[in-house]
């Protein structure tokens, strides 16, 4: 270190990013251990207030957005009104205009485009809410499509839409059927087959899991494709027949309503929330 040339010794280190929180949603709890860094959603924030127990969070290392984006959690973009609960590497938080009050996303904390780039960390924890909302839904009578568009998005939205049991089914087809009208080729994918294998780095693609443990994958190219796919296979009358809402803007509502539904959300996946064990 002394013989190491100053611009060396300061210099950061790959993958380095800003640190995601304001000082004052920082405590430190346990000082006579190891110091744990939670994320305190009672702090109270320029754009809205989280509520719930304080969160952890670690830094994955995720690269850094080129711009302003929309879901890194340190981004000053991000509408944390929405946040439902937020865990070490993945957060939950409800979409702006969702097809229904029980619509939500699961997005990585740091900057990731789609579920390919995950690292092993952040897909494990991942899958752990995707299992908690399952647990939820089956209590009120319902199965969860978890659906992602890596096309034109920078950063990695898994979309959470469930249905009731007897629509559960018919999901697989109306993807299938849906794809058809569009000329998209989509295929039903083996279970035991990882999205790693089916989607090169770069690759553009649209990918779903079905309530019945099925998997939908396909592969985008050209300009024709509708961005609003996910909603619009959602929105069919096989399932939940909602046409007036296959576009997000139509259903936005003001922030004080957003601000209730997430913390009705809230209250009905706590139970199932492993973020606060």
């Amino acid at each position: 270190m002394k013989t190491c040339p100053r611009p060396e010794l300061v210099a950061q280190p790959p993958g380095v990013t800003d640190m995601p929180f304001r000082e004052e949603h920082i405590t430190i709890q346990g000082a006579e251990k190891k110091a744990q860094f939670f994320f305190d959603m009672n702090a109270k924030m320029d754009d809205g207030d989280g509520r719930g127990k304080k969160r952890r969070h670690e830094d994955d290392g995720a690269p850094k957005a080129a711009g302003p984006c929309w879901f890194c959690l340190s981004s000053p973009e991000v509408e944390k009104h929405f946040i439902v609960s937020v865990g070490t590497h993945c957060y939950l938080a409800l979409p702006k205009g969702g097809l229904t009050d029980d619509h939500v996303m699961i997005l990585p904390i740091g900057h990731h485009a789609c579920q390919v780039d995950l690292p092993e960390e952040v897909a494990a924890e991942l899958g752990k809410f995707k299992s908690a909302l399952k647990k939820m839904y089956k209590k009120l009578g319902k199965a969860p499509v978890f659906f992602e568009r890596n096309f034109k998005t920078q950063h990695l939205q898994i979309q959470v839409v469930p249905v009731t049991k007897d629509q559960a089914e018919d999901v697989m087809k109306v993807f299938l059927d849906s794809a058809a009208l569009i000329e998209m080729d989509m295929n039903h994918i083996p279970p035991h087959v990882p999205l790693s294998q089916l989607a090169v780095q770069g690759q553009a693609y649209f990918y779903a899991e079905t309530p019945d443990k099925q998997k939908v994958f396909g592969r985008i190219s050209g300009k024709n494709y509708p961005l609003q796919f996910g909603r619009e296979v959602m929105a069919d009358q096989k399932l939940l027949n909602m046409k007036d809402r296959i576009d997000w803007k139509v259903c936005a509502t003001d922030k004080a309503t957003e601000t209730e539904m997430a913390k009705e959300f809230r209250k009905k996946f706590e139970p199932f929330d492993f973020t606060l064990e």
